[in-house]
């Protein structure tokens, strides 16, 4: 009988891939432990280094509401031509 594809829970994944990124540990040595293929464990690392480095991005992206002015449109009719200004600095 072929065997069937395990799932595992989001606290499993956390733990394990919290301590296969600690510095100075394989990967290999930590899905051993947890009985895991590396190359799976590799591509959880993968992705949660990636949505480590987004909310890193998002934090120093981050722009306070002020600064976000919403449009108004005259008389509900779409305009013809669009301008817009973007500073950047003193640029």
């Amino acid at each position: 009988q072929p065997t069937r594809r395990r799932r595992h829970s989001k606290e499993f994944k956390e733990t394990v891939i919290r301590a296969a990124m600690q510095p100075n540990v394989s990967i290999a040595a930590v899905a051993l432990h947890y009985r895991l293929n590396a190359n799976l464990l590799r591509s959880w690392v993968a992705a949660q280094e990636e949505r480590d480095a987004a909310e890193a991005a998002r934090q120093e992206l981050n722009v306070s509401p002020q600064e976000f002015v919403p449009l108004q449109m005259q008389n509900g009719v779409a305009a013809t031509h669009i301008e817009i200004e973007v500073r950047k600095g003193a640029t």
